[in-house]
């Protein structure tokens, strides 16, 4: 999923829900590949490609997950001063203010033909939400889903290891409790 990025989902349940366990987590996987062919920029057929092709022309129908995320784009480009902002692949004099929605209409515009979004700084996380949101209404109320990023869903001790260590060597454990967790590293030189 997500640009290749290996996806899991750990839960605790009894014994005797195994298979609805296994069930639900299959539904969840289900709803994070239905989101991923909705909002991917990479997948030509997305509503994030349409809206890229159609920048500057037309104003764009899209659908509650990309309205969504789109939202919580212009919401974090706002709360940040740009510093966080899909549109970075745009051209230059492109910014978050070039994008236009009409939620109630369910429609999008990129006001500048230069503007292109990427979402790949936030549809992880909103897919991860998504994905924890279809569990909880199967009735697996504790789950950790680890899409690169962590969302523990539920009290969980995590350990992060060392990237460039063995892969048992641990750097640290971190407990959550209903929260996620991201890590990122550089290469030494």
């Amino acid at each position: 999923l997500m640009g290749n990025v290996p996806v899991s989902i750990t839960l605790e349940t009894k014994n005797d829900r195994q298979e609805k366990a296994l069930r639900a987590m299959e539904n969840a996987f289900d709803e994070a590949r239905r989101i991923e062919r909705e909002v991917s920029e990479w997948r030509p057929e997305s509503q994030t490609s349409l809206l890229n092709r159609n920048a500057g022309k037309k104003w764009v129908p899209i659908g509650r997950n990309l309205m969504e995320i789109l939202i919580m784009a212009q919401k974090a480009s706002e709360i940040t001063d740009g510093a966080f902002d899909i549109t970075f692949a745009s051209k230059e004099g492109v910014c978050w203010k070039d994008i236009i929605l009409i939620p109630e209409l369910s429609l999008a515009s990129l006001t500048s033909p230069q503007a292109k979004i990427g979402l790949s700084g936030i549809a992880k996380g909103y897919i991860v939400d998504q994905m924890s949101a279809v569990l909880r209404r199967k009735g697996f109320r504790k789950h950790l889903i680890n899409a690169g990023d962590i969302y523990a869903s539920g009290r969980w001790e995590v350990a992060i290891r060392d990237p460039e260590g063995p892969p048992d060597q641990v750097i640290c454990h971190v407990t959550l409790n209903h929260q996620a967790i991201s890590t990122s590293t550089a290469s030494s030189p």
